[in-house]
Parts: C-alpha cells; sequence; structure tokens
C-alpha cells in the first residue's frame, strides 16, 4: 500500500462483501474514526468534517439498476449538503452494481453539480478486477499476474499480445475492454500488409446474442475495427473490416475474433494448439464463467499443451477455494484465480495519482509549449481539482495503466522505475504513435467516432471554432491514423501533445515514487 496522507474521518455507507477489506486499509492508514451507516438510514445533515466517503451497493439481482440509481442520488445529497467550493473536495468511492451504471458515467459524465463539490471515484467489482490483472504500476517487479506484454515488446518486435476467453459475462466484458483500453504496443504498423494487433478472442457456444448486445454497446469501437465471427458448426467466416478501409489508414491497433463454439470443440481445440505453438504470440486464456465449479472443470480440460508450455490461465473464481489449492500445485504454476468478492479495491487510489501527475505535465506542456522539469505534487493536485469532468479525468488514469508496458517497451525494468532517465526523440516519436493508438481506442469506447468527409472540411474552414464544436458531440477530427493529424487552432500539429505526454514518463515516475514510495 502507498504511504498515504492521515485523515481524521471517513464515512461507510452501505454494505457489501468488500465493507471489511476497506475498513481494514484505512485503519492501516491511521484514520481516527470511521463512522458506518446503512444506506437507508443516513441523515446527510448529521454528517460533517467527512474527508472521504465510501458508498457501497449490495448484490442485489435483478435490481442492479435500482441500487445504482439510489446510490447516484445519495451521491447527488451529498453533493447538495457539501460547502461551497471547498478547498479541498472530499473523495468519494462509488461502488455500482451494474456495469451499465458505470458506462452511462464514463460517456455522460456525472450529474450535474456533483463534480464541483466532490471528486467521485464511480466502480465496479468487474472493472477493478479487471485492472487488477491487466494493469501493472510501474517499478513492481513481481505482481500476481504476469503481464500480457511479458518482457515488453519494442518497436522491432514481432510477437503480439492474443488473450483468449473462454465464456463471456460481464466480468469477460470488462476484460476484453480492459485489454482494448491497455494492450498498445510500438511494433503495431499501420501500412505493413500484415500490421501486428492486440487480439482478442471471444470463445463461446451461443455467443451469438451476446456479441451483438456487445458490438452494439461499442458500435463506434466495431464500425472501425477489424473483427470476425467464426461459426464452427456452420464452417462459415463472416469478416468486419473498418468503415474506412481503403479510403485511410487504419488507426486501430486491436483486432477481434468471435468463436461460436466450446474450448472442447475438436476444431477450436486444434486452433489453440496452433496458437500455442506459435513463436510470435504471447498468449494469455481467462476461463471467465459465473460458476466457481464449472470455471474448475472448464479449467481441467483445457488443452494440456497449454499448462506444458506454461501459458498464464486466469481463471473467475467468486471464492478461494478449491481453486487455492490447485494455484498451489507444482503442476499449475501457471494458474492464477481473480473475482474474490471481498478483495480487490486500494482505497490510496494509486493510478489516481499518478494521473495527477499526468495532468499536470499536460497543462503545463500545453500553456507553455516545452516539457516542465519538474512536477509539484500541490500544483497538480490543484489542476486536478479544477477538472470538472470525470470523464477527462478517466481519460487520465486510462493513460497511465499504459506506463509500465511503455517502460518495458523501452527495456525498461522494475529496477529503474525511479530513476530519471531521458528519452531519445526517437524513443519518443515511437511511443507517442503507440499513445495516439491508445488515445483512439479510449475514445472509440466512449463511443466518440471519426469525422466524416464532409465534416473534416467543415472543420477545416474554422478550425479554432469547429473542432471543439463537433468534439462536443463526440465526433473527434483527431480519430484518424497518427501519420494523418493535422494541425490544430493554436497552429501545433497535435502530435506535440503525444511527445509531451511520453516525454514526461520518466520524470513522472521518479516523482511518483519520491512521493508516495514503492507500494511494497
Amino acid at each position: 500500500t502507498l504511504p498515504f496522507r492521515k485523515m481524521k474521518r471517513i464515512c461507510i455507507i452501505g454494505d457489501c462483501p468488500l465493507k471489511e477489506s476497506i475498513r481494514k486499509q484505512y485503519l492501516s492508514l491511521g484514520v481516527e474514526s470511521i463512522a458506518e451507516y446503512a444506506s437507508g438510514l443516513v441523515d446527510i445533515s448529521e454528517i460533517k468534517g467527512v474527508e472521504e466517503f465510501v458508498i457501497l451497493t449490495s448484490p442485489s439481482g435483478d435490481s442492479m439498476v435500482n441500487a445504482d440509481i439510489e446510490a447516484l442520488a445519495l451521491l447527488k445529497a451529498l453533493a447538495d449538503t457539501a460547502p461551497h467550493a471547498p478547498v479541498t473536495r472530499p473523495v468519494v468511492h462509488l461502488l455500482l452494481q451494474s456495469p451499465a451504471s458505470l458506462r452511462a458515467i464514463q460517456m455522460m459524465d456525472l450529474p450535474a453539480g456533483v463534480e464541483d463539490k466532490l471528486e467521485v471515484y464511480p466502480f465496479t467489482m468487474e472493472d477493478i478486477w479487471a485492472k487488477n490483472v491487466l494493469v501493472q504500476l510501474p517499478g513492481i517487479a513481481d505482481g500476481d499476474y504476469r503481464a500480457l506484454d511479458r518482457e515488453g515488446i519494442g518497436k522491432e518486435s514481432r510477437c503480439y499480445v492474443h488473450i483468449v476467453l473462454s465464456g463471456f459475462n460481464a466480468q469477460a466484458e470488462s476484460i476484453a475492454i480492459y485489454t482494448a483500453l491497455t494492450a498498445h504496443y510500438p511494433n503495431y504498423r499501420p501500412k505493413d500488409k500484415f500490421p501486428l494487433r492486440t487480439r482478442i478472442t471471444i470463445i463461446e457456444e451461443g455467443l451469438q446474442s451476446k456479441r451483438d448486445a456487445f458490438i452494439s454497446r461499442y458500435q463506434s469501437l466495431f464500425d472501425n475495427s477489424f473483427y470476425r465471427t467464426v461459426d464452427v458448426k456452420k464452417h462459415s467466416i463472416d469478416f468486419h473490416r473498418p468503415m474506412y478501409a481503403g479510403k485511410r489508414s487504419d488507426f486501430v491497433d486491436v483486432e477481434w475474433e468471435f468463436v461460436y463454439s466450446s474450448i472442447n470443440n475438436p476444431e477450436v481445440r486444434r486452433k489453440i494448439h496452433n496458437w500455442v505453438n506459435d513463436n510470435n504470440q504471447l498468449l494469455t486464456f481467462f476461463v471467465c464463467g459465473d460458476n466457481d465449479g464449472q470455471n474448475i472443470s472448464d479449467l481441467l480440460s483445457l488443452p494440456k499443451v497449454i499448462i506444458e508450455r506454461e501459458i498464464p490461465i486466469i481463471v473467475q473464481q467468486s471464492g478461494s477455494e478449491p481453486s487455492k489449492a490447485l494455484c498451489d500445485s507444482a503442476n499449475y504454476n501457471n494458474i492464477r484465480t481473480f473475482g474474490m468478492k471481498d478483495y480487490g479495491y486500494d482505497v490510496t487510489l494509486p493510478l489516481v495519482k499518478l494521473a495527477k501527475l499526468l495532468a499536470y505535465a499536460y497543462d503545463f506542456s500545453y500553456n507553455n509549449q516545452h516539457f516542465p522539469t519538474k512536477l509539484p505534487v500541490d500544483k497538480a493536485e490543484k489542476i486536478w481539482k479544477d477538472e470538472k469532468s470525470f470523464k477527462m479525468r478517466c481519460s487520465c488514469i486510462c493513460n497511465v495503466m499504459t506506463i509500465a508496458a511503455k517502460m518495458r517497451s523501452l527495456g525498461h525494468d522494475a529496477a529503474d522505475a525511479g530513476v530519471f532517465y531521458a528519452l531519445t526523440q526517437s524513443e519518443i516519436e515511437s511511443l507517442s504513435e503507440t499513445e495516439h493508438n491508445r488515445w483512439s481506442v479510449e475514445r472509440l469506447v466512449q463511443g466518440a467516432r471519426p469525422c466524416t468527409d464532409e465534416e473534416l472540411a467543415d472543420i477545416r474552414t474554422d478550425i479554432k471554432t469547429l473542432k471543439q464544436v463537433y468534439k462536443n458531440k463526440d465526433i473527434h477530427f483527431d480519430l484518424r491514423a497518427y501519420d494523418e493529424l493535422e494541425e490544430d487552432g493554436t497552429g501545433r500539429n497535435v502530435k506535440e501533445y503525444d511527445y509531451a505526454l511520453t516525454a514526461i514518463i520518466p520524470l513522472m515516475v521518479k516523482t511518483f515514487y519520491e512521493k508516495y514510495g514503492h507500494g511494497e
């Protein structure tokens, strides 16, 4: 756990299996008092002097959305009674039950007035578990899960990340989306005949309706992506190309594969053998089902070559037994579990601390047209406080989730995370393109789309004004290939912003560890 400023009072509202873990974390941080309330028994007027709130919804079957609506109403009530223009906004950790509720906030932002009074971090357990599995802080040598890119993917590497999801529930969807948000590497060259993209394969019997709903939820992403659908029984393959394929350069470095079958199908198993034996594929298998016993059964039915080659297998489990015994076995040291209901949320928010430094660096570079040489934490806090949009804060968090992978791609490891080193211009340019690709997928996931040819022409007539007008409609002038980026309203090519976000990585990581320690 990262060192943390000492706080006086915490308020926990509601109940769920995660509550005890959160309480223990705060006590270990030296909190003086923790007030606890049942969700329906809160008198907002009595809550005074609280520095952080935790709002916990409870799993409740068909009424998950109703639980989230009640939590958001409580959040609005807290904001309405909070002091006007507080010096420090209380942090609110907001557990939601429905992934749809979280996606709505990510796309449309929090209710009006909330961000002026409160610093809110909504999450679902699926969201947190996906981050725990896929995201590493720079400087952490031995995490619970192997990185998707292993020791790193450099510019000249011919390897690519390939994750395989057996089963497609809400947790698997979260794993898929977070892979799309984070798995971006500098060896993707869109002008190559066969560009190396991160591949996400989803395998499930009767997947069709889930696939259709998934694509509809992320329509903008899939409109601009390569994906194929394989119906094993019908021996048919349907191949989808991006909407501007052949007209514009490719700019999405993630591809998808939907397989209508189970992992036990002989043809699927032959395909798995081919994947395992392809040395260019950095494979990771996920077994995601809602039943612990069935997940263990599916795990044990995977082709033995996966075990023999020690390909990482990550199995969803709500409890620790019998999965713990299996993972402790010497014969299965490539297996890890995730998804325990009472585990996984870090109240110190280390990614947010990194994101604050990034937000300051970006703001400084934008206004001064050169990189900062230091990152004062107090000024970073002010920039973060002034940003009232959760969507924009979320964008900074998405960026810093990829810092460890970017460092690995340049040959750096956990041992030098806290040491400042200057990136070369070549490294900056290489990772800046990777950053643009990452940003593009993030915007597509959030629902933005590229401009049509007519919209591009219209914006160019008055770029200072119209670029923002279209952006407010989730139509983004910069959603295109890196080589096609243009000047913005300031007369600067937008590549310069990617340069700034990349060049500052060593100083940002060094500042992070000087201020907060090494997370050990």
